[in-house]
C-alpha cells in the first residue's frame, strides 16, 4: 500500500498519510529566470546558503531536452539510475549552463580566459556537493523513475521535500508487505531502529550484534534445510544454487535499503539542525562501509549522491 494520497492545488502539494490521515502541505514555486537562478547557485558555492529552489528551477529547464527523452521514466523505482543518463546530464549541464553563466561577464568585457576560469570554479563547486548536488540527485531520480520534470501541472516547481515524498510513495507501492510470525516483527523492528530518535534506547551494541548474527545464521540454516527437503521431494538439484543466489541478492537489498533509510534520516537531521554536520558524518559512515567491503563502487556512488556528494568526475 502507498504511504500517501497525493493531491495538487494551485500553490501546493498535499500528502495525506494513508494510515494516520495526517496531512502535510508543501508549497509550489514559480520558475526563475536562469540568470537569477545561476546567481543564487553561485552564491551557495561561495557562502553555502540554501539554494535548493534555485537548483530545482535550473534543473527543470536543463532536463527538458530531447536528448534525454529515451531515459524519461524508463528506470524502475527500485533500480539504480543508469550511468549513461548521469553522463548525458553532465554534458547537457555544461552546454546549457555555461553560456548563461558567461553572458554577464562577456557584456562587461571580461577576457575569455577570465570567463573560463570563473566557469571552472563554478562547475567545480557544483560537483563538490551542497544544495545543488542534493537537489540534482532528487530531480534526476524523479525524472528517471517518475518520468516527469520537477513541475506540477500548473508549471510551478516542486520542492526537494515534495520530490522525496513522491519517490518514497512510489517505492512503497513496489515494496512487498511481509506478513507473518517473527519475520514480520523483525521488519518492523528494523524500521524502528533506522527511524530512531535521540531518545530511542538501543541497548548494548555488542549484545545486539551477537543476537543479529545468531538470528541470521538460524534463518539461513532453516532456509537451506527447507530447500534441501524440497530438493529431495522433487529431485531438482538446481534449487541450492538458486537459493544461494537469492540469499545473496536479499543481503545486498537489505544493505542498500538500510543505508538509504540512514541517508533519509541524515538529510532530515541536517534540515532540522540547519547545518551539514549530519551529512558529513553520514559520508564518513558510508566510506567506512565501502572500505570494509559492504558496498561496491556503484552502491557507494549512489548513496553518496543522495546526500549531495558526487564522486564521478565531470
Amino acid at each position: 500500500m502507498a504511504f500517501y494520497d497525493i493531491s495538487f492545488s494551485d500553490d501546493a502539494v498535499t500528502f495525506v498519510n494513508t494510515k494516520t490521515n495526517k496531512a502535510e502541505k508543501f508549497e509550489l514555486f514559480d520558475q526563475m529566470a536562469d540568470i537569477d537562478a545561476i546567481r543564487i547557485v553561485n552564491g551557495e558555492i561561495k557562502a553555502r546558503d540554501n539554494v535548493s529552489k534555485a537548483s530545482v528551477s535550473l534543473l527543470s529547464h536543463l532536463l527538458d531536452s530531447p536528448r534525454l527523452d529515451e531515459y524519461k521514466g524508463k528506470t524502475p523505482i527500485n533500480e539504480l539510475i543508469p550511468n549513461d543518463l548521469k553522463s548525458a546530464i553532465r554534458d547537457i549541464e555544461t552546454e546549457y549552463l555555461k553560456p548563461i553563466f558567461s553572458a554577464p561577464m562577456i557584456e562587461k568585457g571580461n577576457s575569455m580566459a577570465t570567463i573560463e576560469k570563473q566557469w571552472q570554479l563554478f562547475a567545480s563547486g557544483l560537483r563538490e556537493g551542497g544544495g545543488y548536488a542534493n537537489a540534482k540527485s532528487r530531480v534526476i531520480k524523479y525524472f528517471a523513475h517518475i518520468g516527469k520534470l520537477p513541475l506540477a501541472d500548473n508549471g510551478k516547481c516542486l520542492t526537494v521535500a515534495s520530490i522525496d515524498k513522491i519517490l518514497a510513495n512510489e517505492m512503497a507501492k513496489v515494496t512487498p508487505d511481509i506478513k507473518g510470525g517473527i519475520a514480520d516483527k523483525l521488519v518492523k523492528l528494523s524500521l524502528e531502529i533506522e527511524n530512531r530518535k535521540e531518545s530511542t534506547d538501543l541497548g548494548d551494541y555488542v549484545t545486539a550484534i551477537a543476537s543479529l548474527k545468531s538470528m541470521l545464521a538460524t534463518y539461513e540454516g532453516l532456509y537451506r534445510e527447507s530447500l534441501e527437503n524440497l530438493t529431495m521431494a522433487i529431485g531438482n538439484t538446481d534449487i541450492q544454487t538458486m537459493a544461494q543466489s537469492a540469499m545473496s541478492k536479499a543481503k545486498d537489498t537489505d544493505i542498500m535499503t538500510i543505508e538509504k533509510l540512514k541517508n533519509i534520516q541524515a538529510i532530515e537531521n541536517a534540515q532540522k539542525e540547519g547545518n551539514d554536520d549530519s551529512l558529513e558524518l553520514r559520508e564518513t559512515e558510508l566510506m567506512a562501509q565501502y572500505n570494509n567491503g559492504f558496498l561496491d563502487d556503484s552502491e557507494l556512488s549512489e548513496l553518496l549522491l543522495e546526500i549531495g556528494v558526487e564522486l564521478t568526475a565531470q
